[in-house]
């Protein structure tokens, strides 16, 4: 049960894709403006007991899939798949508006959480 308030995500086109929610084609144009290449939930996994899971991004340059939050009580809702999925690939969740001083959680293969801040 989510015991935060939640604000309907609105779907946003960009850049030939359509979004979720506004916060991911956030996410998509500060990746360009960085000119990091991403693909937009390019694969899913069957987690098992987990369930399903498909991440919000793939960043080829990376090898990493990155998943994209509004906040530390969201992504707490699926820290299981985050963990499931870090056992086999390198998962980087973020929360919030890109920006100077936003936050990241690094989920390594031992399902360990990670905190650091993201400075660009």
């Amino acid at each position: 049960m989510t015991t935060y308030q939640t604000i309907k995500p609105i779907e946003t086109k960009y850049n030939g894709y359509r979004f979720r929610s506004r916060l991911e084609a956030r996410w998509a144009v500060f990746f360009d403006a960085l000119g990091i290449a991403w693909e937009y939930e390019v694969e899913g996994f069957n987690l098992g007991s987990d369930g399903w899971y498909l991440p919000d991004f793939w960043l080829p340059e990376f090898n990493a899939f990155v998943e994209i939050k509004p906040t530390f009580e969201a992504m707490s809702e699926d820290a299981k798949k985050y963990y499931s999925l870090s056992r086999s690939h390198p998962l980087i969740v973020m929360m919030g508006l890109p920006n100077h001083h936003e936050d990241a959680r690094w989920v390594d293969k031992y399902g360990m959480l990670f905190d650091s801040t993201v400075v660009y």
